[in-house]
């Protein structure tokens, strides 16, 4: 069993790392000169002080040496990488307080040492591989492109080039060619905010601003035409419907009907149609009632 968790290494991922890798190796129950000469077996050489210093605390050992003790020891790998990350990522201060500084994706780093961060973190991602192996993986025909002293000096802060930033991410985070280009717009950002400048991603997106803006304002103008062209077709649609909705006028075609008493011979007389329904249909005006005349009010005559 290894020790138990203190107040202090609650709060301190360091510590939290260093009880764990003591607690795997007694429980293995392999000594420290076990352990090595088991790493060396399993090619991760690491000597038998470094793993002992591992497990103090007091700094945040490498990833290679927390592999050792995952490997030879019989320890959960995927959970040595989440507490060595957890450790990695905070430092902590011989005060006890812990500083956390966001690190921020290459779309949306402005500033050198925005991005002087963002390698520290790949390195440290990545198993936080020495120099000299960085130096040795982008060698091209006994030329390294990562040589260990600058290399070493942008890590600690200074501006890296473009070239060295590119072969940097290829050859540490394993980053693919179509992601290259985010990595070179931000150095191009981070140099611009370096000299003072507007960095050109930023003018870009000023200009689009202002295309965009114009592009609002014309589809703006034409819905307001197109809200008048409907406020006019609806105005004329309800006239249309109140005409249709209006009584139609009672005049009809006239029927002839012949007069009683007169000759067969005899030119009938008009009646219009509206006249024959109803209650006194036929009957001359003069005949009717002012009832049968109030209800046909629309009855003409016209005689021949």
């Amino acid at each position: 069993m290894g020790r138990p968790s203190s107040a202090l290494a609650r709060s301190n991922p360091t510590k939290t790392l260093a009880q764990w890798l003591e607690s795997l190796r007694r429980r293995s129950g392999l000594s420290w000169s076990q352990v090595a000469q088991a790493a060396a077996e399993t090619d991760l050489v690491v000597s038998r002080s470094t793993l002992f210093r591992s497990v103090q605390g007091e700094t945040v050992p490498k990833w290679k040496t927390v592999q050792v003790f995952a490997r030879v020891c019989g320890g959960d790998e995927r959970e040595a990488k989440r507490l060595w990350y957890g450790a990695a990522c905070r430092a902590v201060t011989r005060t006890g307080v812990v500083r956390r500084t966001a690190v921020l994706s290459p779309q949306f780093i402005t500033e050198p040492w925005q991005l002087i961060h963002a390698m520290n973190r790949m390195r440290r991602e990545n198993g936080e591989p020495t120099l000299r192996e960085l130096e040795e993986k982008a060698t091209v025909r006994g030329v390294s492109f990562l040589p260990r002293s600058t290399v070493s000096a942008v890590l600690r802060g200074r501006m890296p080039a473009k070239p060295l930033l590119r072969h940097f991410v290829r050859c540490c985070g394993n980053v693919p060619e179509h992601r290259l280009k985010d990595w070179e717009d931000a150095w191009d950002r981070a140099d611009a905010h370096r000299r003072g400048g507007v960095p050109v991603a930023a003018g870009e997106a000023q200009d689009a601003l202002a295309r965009a803006e114009e592009e609002l304002r014309r589809i703006r103008a034409r819905l307001d035409e197109a809200r008048g062209q409907l406020g006019e077709a609806t105005a004329a649609l309800r006239r249309v419907t109140r005409a249709a909705r209006a009584p139609a006028p009672c005049a009809g075609p006239a029927v002839p009907v012949p007069s009683a008493g007169e000759p067969a011979g005899a030119q009938p007389r008009s009646v219009s149609a509206a006249s024959t329904a109803g209650d006194g249909a036929g009957l001359p005006p003069q005949g009717r009632t002012r009832r049968d005349r109030r209800r046909s009010p629309c009855t003409t005559v016209r005689h021949g």
